[in-house]
């Protein structure tokens, strides 16, 4: 069975040459899809306070800090949050933590964020129960929630994780892959647990915590952005929830 402890520890390994990916800006989705539509997502952040789940470097942390009142990172993977500490020495209001979003919950006081934020972290997390449950109580009412995912429908299609024929769309799995981006196909040097879940489970998954799906977005390259990857995007690759807390919806 697949442990937060066993994800901390994959993660742990790869740290710093995700690391360099980032910072490089190899990552061509990274920086030209995924945080652009992360920001447009959230919306108006300005005095609100943040917290970023599954932070990683906390390149994205440091983002949202210039837009809003303070940000707090949480992650799995010590040598993730070393790194991000050592990158936001200059910020001031920006703090990370390395512990799990449950473990954060648990000792943090609840209904004290305006917004919650989880890029492509979802997919890394054994129970996303437990994690989407932690940030609802976390969040204040009508408080925000946006993450990003590996579009359940395309990714397998995009990476060839799995043979065509014998992938069950509809069964949630878990398996062990190599982590590339399109620079650089040789990728991290441990391979790391992606979670398989199908959109239908997603969903019953935030109903069930209180929250409500306001926008669903798949983002696609502009043609200006299609010419940095060396192949052009049949389909999405990502999908984009803005959802927003009502407790009155827990049941």
């Amino acid at each position: 069975m697949v442990s937060n402890k066993i994800i901390a520890k994959e993660w742990d390994t790869n740290a710093i040459i995700r690391h360099n990916q980032i910072k490089s800006g190899m990552d061509i989705s990274y920086h030209k899809i995924l945080i652009p539509s992360i920001i447009k997502a959230l919306g108006n952040i300005k005095n609100k306070k943040g917290l970023d789940v599954g932070c990683g470097t906390g390149k994205i942390t440091r983002i949202l800090a210039k837009k809003t009142k303070t940000m707090i990172g949480v992650d799995l993977s010590k040598e993730m949050i070393d790194i991000a500490e050592k990158e936001s020495l200059n910020v001031p209001n920006i703090s990370f933590i390395k512990t799990s979003i449950e473990s954060f919950q648990k000792n943090h006081p609840h209904n004290t964020f305006d917004f919650c934020v989880s890029n492509m972290s979802f997919n890394t997390m054994p129970n996303l129960n437990k994690v989407i449950r932690s940030m609802s109580l976390l969040l204040k009412n009508n408080g925000i929630l946006v993450f990003s995912i590996a579009h359940p429908c395309f990714w397998n299609f995009y990476k060839r994780l799995e043979p065509e024929d014998s992938f069950e769309y509809l069964k949630n799995h878990n398996m062990r892959v190599k982590f590339t981006i399109s620079l650089d196909q040789k990728g991290l040097p441990e391979k790391t647990t992606y979670f398989h879940r199908p959109l239908e489970y997603y969903s019953k998954l935030l109903v069930k915590n209180g929250f409500i799906i306001e926008n669903l977005y798949e983002p696609f390259p502009s043609e200006i952005i299609h010419n940095l990857y060396p192949q052009k995007w049949l389909f999405p690759h990502f999908l984009i929830f803005r959802c927003q807390l009502y407790r009155f919806c827990l049941f």
